[in-house]
This record gives structure tokens, C-alpha cells and sequence, in this order.
């Protein structure tokens, strides 16, 4: 069996909001767009913070522009798992002014934050918003910046906002204009079908660039946005490829005797750390995405598996049952070679990924009678759960680290879900019927500079 490729026109889709926006604040003005791919990660969130969005005031706007980016930024805020919103009938008033803003009955409300604005039409289907964050405790103005957007690019200004409220309350860049990859497996006349699809962070406008009837799993994304890297089995066994989501152009990565799987990018985006057996024992190796030659790591009778980079470039969580026949987290050092074991007290631990400035870890742990996304401490060695589900998979860290995507048996199918890394509160994504598999957040797309 084969699989055959989608060509996705993905560069108004993928970087969309890019020549669409342009911002000013009371500082100053700076309209340069940067695409640099940044993946910062500075903190993580220890708290739930309460805010109140005020419907935004229009004026010469269709009413159905102003509920779309609504709905988009109140959605946004619900995924993050640590934004807790006031109801709108539960609003003490509707300012779309500063001095209108009467802190106590804000404070009464025990609101944090309060966001803003009017909403105005600036030309043939282009809209200009501007918008104010309070901080309500201080009892002062936060932020505020007067953006232009085109109509046609609503939904991506609106994520693009939540991000920007996002960052100024917390000084922790968004992740909510980022994308996702994930597997689809259907059954249609009793035959089983795969999807390789690509969706906003909130699982809208998803897209197919691969299908197949043969499986397909294991998708990752490139440092750069661009590339997504996965195995696929249409030849009968696991192959590695990757593939240009632009223009739908793919490339076979390795294809070697044995088992070819669990791809995972290098930071810098040139080499993938992937598993290989060569018709033997399953190890991590180093493939040099110029030469396409592979380095082996690890070399043990046991399985090793599930790579995955520290931030640094300089180390790589996996899998391994080679102390104790259980599943259990080491550490390879790539400078110096050396292994260490990362997880003890616990029976199964699999599919770590670094967060929170390599300082901790995400990944799936035994939790009473389940299987469940949990945190993990590097310096303390606590164990954490976030979820309470009883069979995750596949967990996947947003760029900012503070949330975790992953898989979750739901009935006969899995269903994704998002989660706050710190504080849990886990939400289903709504994606479509079939079973949802293999999970995996992009990193930051593009980067505004005002």
C-alpha cells in the first residue's frame, strides 16, 4: 500500500497573520515583523489568574467580526488552564475607556485583570482595535496599543491577541497563535484509514497533508515551523520521512532493516534523534539530515526508545527498560557520552519531554491503576500528576512550557486534550470523530516587535 501526499498552500494559512497586523503603543511605534523562532521559556505559572473580558465597544464593524474574536480570545484563555474568566453577565460594567474603569467594583469581583476596548472600522474590510489591560489590584493601566488587521485574518489577529494580553500579564510569551500536528485513524467499510493533519492551537481550520491506509504515527515538528517529521508504514514497515508543509514536497529520512521510529529535532533543526534496531536490538541514534548518515548512541540489550531534546541541544530524555525490566527516564549527555538515570520511584515513567528551562520534565507516568501525564522535578525527582485519566499517550509541550497537549482513551477512541503543566485543569479539544493520536505542538511561527 502507498500513501499519497495533499499539497497544502499553507503560507497564507501557516504564517497568516504576518503583514496582516501592525501595532502602536503609547511608548512609541514600530511596525517590523520578525520571523524569528524563538522558544523562550522563563517561568512556569504557580497560580490561576482571574480576569474580566469586556465585550468590545464597535463602531462601523459588523457585529459577526467583533463575536468571532471573541469567541477566539475567550477561547484561547480557556485552553491556557490557568486563566479563569469572569462570566459577561457577572460584569460589573462595560467600560471601553480607562476613565470609565471604577476599581472597587472590580476588586469586589476579585478580578486581577481587566481587558478593553473598541473595535472600528479602518478602511475596505480592515478593522482597527484599540485595546487596554488593567491591572486592577494596582489599580492602574497595564498596556495599551491601538492594532490594524485585515477581516480575512480575524481569527489569526484574535489568537494573536490573546497572546499579547497573555504576555503582558504574565511576561511569558503565548503559545496560542502556534499550530498542531496530529494522527487521525478512521475505520470506513471496515477498512482502517490515516490522516496526517495540521490545526490552530485551539484544533480549528485543520488541514490533511498526508493520508494513507496504512498507519502513520510519531509526526514533529521542525525548529523552524516548516518541516514535519514522521514515520510511516505504507511499505509495509516503518519508514522515517519528512515533509515540507508548504509545498507538500516529503523525503525518506531512513529506511533501514528493522524498527525506524520516534523522530525528534535537534534545536537546531540538523540532525533528527530517532530509534533504530538494523535488524536487532533498538537504540537511539543521530541522523544527519545533510548527509542522511546515522550515528548510533546508545548501545544496550535492552529498549531504548522515545528521544527527546533538552532545549540546549545538549542532552536527550528517553525511554529505557534496561535497569529492572521497566520502563524507566535516562539521560544522554551528548558532550561526554554518559547515561543517567532520571526517574526511580515510580514502576512505568515513558515519553518525557523537557519544560520549564530543561529544570523539569513532562511525561507519562503509572498513577494508581492509569497511565497519566505527570511533571517531574529534575532537581527535587518529584512526581507530579496533571491528569487523573486512566490511559494518556503522547504528551507534547507548548513552546512558553506551560502547557501540555497529549492523547487520552476516551470509549473505543482517543481524544486530545490540553492541560496547564503546572496546575492541571485539563480540556478536551473538539477535532472530529475517529480516533486522535500522536499530538505534537509547533514551536512559536513568527514574532511581532513593537
Amino acid at each position: 500500500m502507498r500513501a499519497f501526499v495533499i499539497v497544502v498552500i499553507a503560507c497564507a494559512w501557516l504564517l497568516s497573520v504576518e503583514g496582516a497586523v501592525a501595532a502602536e503603543e503609547d511608548t512609541g511605534t514600530d511596525q517590523e515583523q520578525e520571523k524569528e523562532l524563538i522558544i523562550k521559556i522563563s517561568r512556569g505559572v504557580t497560580r490561576p489568574i482571574t480576569l474580566a473580558l469586556v465585550p468590545f465597544r464597535y463602531q462601523g464593524v459588523q457585529p459577526a467580526i467583533g463575536k468571532l474574536m471573541l469567541d477566539v480570545i475567550d477561547n484561547d484563555f480557556r485552553l491556557s488552564g490557568h486563566l479563569t474568566q469572569l462570566g459577561e453577565k457577572d460584569l460589573p460594567a462595560s467600560p471601553f475607556r480607562l476613565n470609565q474603569v471604577l476599581y472597587k467594583d472590580w476588586r469586589d469581583k476579585e478580578v486581577e485583570y481587566l481587558i478593553f476596548g473598541e473595535l472600528m472600522e479602518a478602511g475596505r474590510r480592515n478593522y482597527m482595535l484599540n485595546i487596554t489591560i488593567v491591572d486592577v489590584f494596582a489599580g492602574r493601566m497595564l498596556a495599551t496599543s491601538e492594532f490594524k488587521f485585515a477581516a480575512k485574518y480575524t481569527r489569526d489577529f484574535a489568537h494573536y491577541i490573546s497572546d499579547y494580553v497573555y504576555e503582558k500579564m504574565t511576561g511569558v510569551k503565548g503559545s496560542f497563535s502556534t499550530k498542531l500536528v496530529f494522527v487521525r485513524e478512521f475505520t470506513r467499510r471496515n477498512k482502517k484509514y490515516y490522516t496526517l493533519s495540521i490545526a490552530d492551537a485551539d484544533g480549528a481550520r485543520e488541514k490533511t497533508i498526508l493520508q494513507s491506509d496504512e498507519p502513520i504515527s510519531a509526526p514533529t515538528w521542525s525548529p523552524d515551523g516548516e518541516k514535519i517529521a514522521y514515520v510511516s508504514f505504507e511499505h509495509g514497515r516503518s519508514n522515517i520521512y519528512v515533509q515540507n508543509i508548504r509545498n507538500g514536497r516529503r523525503w525518506l529520512v531512513t529506511a533501514f532493516k528493522g524498527i525506524n521510529s520516534a523522530p525528534a529535532w535537534s534545536p537546531d533543526g540538523k540532525h533528527l534523534a530517532v530509534v533504530l534496531s538494523q535488524g536487532s536490538n533498538a537504540d537511539i541514534y543521530l541522523v544527519d539530515l545533510v548527509a542522511l548518515t546515522a550515528r548510533r548512541l546508545t548501545r544496550n540489550p535492552a529498549i531504548d526508545t522515545e528521544p527527546a531534546w533538552s532545549h540546549d541541544g545538549t542532552k536527550l530524555a528517553f525511554t529505557s527498560d534496561r535497569e529492572g525490566g521497566r520502563p524507566q527516564i535516562f539521560q544522554y549527555d551528548l558532550a561526554d557520552q554518559s547515561i543517567k538515570r532520571l526517574t526511580f520511584d515510580n514502576v512505568y515513567t515513558a515519553a518525557a519531554k523537557y519544560t520549564h528551562g530543561d529544570s523539569a520534565l513532562v511525561l507519562i507516568a503509572r498513577v494508581g491503576n492509569g497511565y497519566s501525564v505527570a511533571r517531574m522535578n529534575l532537581a527535587k525527582g518529584d512526581l507530579k500528576p496533571i491528569t487523573k485519566t486512566q490511559l494518556d499517550d503522547s504528551p507534547s509541550v507548548s513552546p512558553d512550557g506551560n502547557r501540555v497537549i497529549y492523547s487520552t482513551r476516551r470509549g473505543r477512541n482517543y481524544k486530545v486534550a490540553i492541560a496547564s503543566v503546572d496546575l492541571g485543569n485539563p480540556i478536551y479539544l473538539n477535532l472530529g470523530g475517529g480516533s486522535i493520536k500522536s499530538p505534537g505542538w509547533s514551536p512559536f511561527l513568527y514574532r511581532f516587535k513593537f
